[in-house]
């Protein structure tokens, strides 16, 4: 019997985790999340947004319940992505199951989940924000610089818009390809999907060239992850596995073909750890797990494994130390605190 559908544990140096504790479950009522994100108000240790079917948007204050108020709100049920801008932890994104998407300006400052406020835009279908064919957290990108420069990945094309969301230009993949994630960077933005391989654009879209996996590409490309080791590392979470891509050499498989990877996230403050989040596809579940790399991938270890499939995985850097946020499809949402070691 499942005590909380939240975890914690403390993590020694040596990577081991002692002290797990269970945090009650009381106002939630579903265990299929999909997207969960962190931030760290001045008044309380974490704060935390989780997104469901059928159970729609979640807020919890680390040592209090989950609240729908305050919660992610994208006018439907389901919340299927949440991101929070990198320039200002305030600034949260969340997109759903119809065509709207919601905003909020004080995820972090608000003094509690309740006093936390949504709006909704696109509730007149005005621009055509339709979901992609393949959902995950990855079909939300924006700019780390400047909040209100947001990209979508929609069911034909990418989204993009300069004034958060108040308005949109479209512009479609070479042939046509649907997307079905995208990850911007300073100078430029890149998008991947269904047997499309990886693009990039420095002009926000309206042009893009190849940048990687675009021959014999797997199915379904979902997370896109970029660090600052030896100056640009790439990452792709594939239906075919893990993906890597050092500066001026070639992309290369680092985990098994026959397991999807539906999300990669890695610590910038000490970029050789990196997490993947393995087993949810769509065209079919497998086991889920939580590897963690503390060489860039070369080798791995299991963190986390309790056979649902694992649907996104976040980091939350917050004052003290950074935590690892799981959302799985079908347990809830777990937080690893990780250390500020990197060694």
């Amino acid at each position: 019997k499942r005590k909380g559908n939240l975890m914690r544990w403390e993590q020694t140096k040596d990577g081991k985790l002692i002290g797990h504790q269970h945090i009650s479950c009381e106002g939630l009522s579903i265990w299929q999340t999909h997207a969960s994100v962190g931030v760290h108000p001045p008044n309380s240790k974490a704060r935390l947004f989780t997104g469901s079917q059928d159970g729609g948007g979640l807020c919890l204050d680390e040592g209090g319940s989950w609240l729908s108020k305050g919660g992610p709100d994208v006018g439907c049920g389901d919340v299927w992505a949440i991101a929070v801008a990198p320039s200002d932890p305030n600034r949260i994104y969340a997109r759903g199951c119809g065509q709207e998407f919601g905003r909020t300006e004080n995820a972090q400052s608000a003094a509690s989940c309740a006093d936390i406020t949504w709006k909704v835009f696109n509730g007149d279908d005005k621009y055509f924000l339709a979901m992609p064919n393949f959902l995950s957290n990855g079909m939300i990108g924006i700019h780390p610089k400047n909040k209100n420069r947001v990209f979508f990945a929609c069911s034909r094309e990418i989204a993009y818009s300069a004034d958060g969301g108040q308005s949109f230009s479209f512009h479609k993949l070479p042939n046509k390809k649907n997307p079905y994630c995208v990850y911007v960077t300073e100078r430029a933005v890149y998008a991947a999907g269904e047997r499309s391989g990886i693009y990039e654009s420095t002009d926000n879209g309206k042009t893009w060239k190849k940048a990687g996996l675009n021959d014999n590409p797997p199915r379904a490309i979902t997370n896109l992850l970029k660090t600052a080791y030896k100056g640009g590392t790439f990452y792709a979470a594939t239906s075919e596995g893990l993906f890597r891509k050092y500066p001026n050499e070639k992309w290369i498989r680092i985990t098994r073909k026959e397991v999807p990877v539906m999300d990669v996230v890695s610590n910038p403050l000490c970029p050789k750890f990196v997490w993947i989040g393995m087993g949810y596809d769509q065209h079919g579940t497998q086991k889920g797990e939580v590897l963690v790399s503390a060489n860039h991938g070369d080798t791995w270890r299991t963190l986390y494994e309790e056979g649902t499939p694992i649907s996104d995985l976040e980091l939350a850097v917050g004052p003290k130390s950074p935590s690892l946020i799981i959302s799985s499809y079908g347990h809830g949402v777990y937080t690893v605190p990780l250390t500020k070691d990197c060694n």
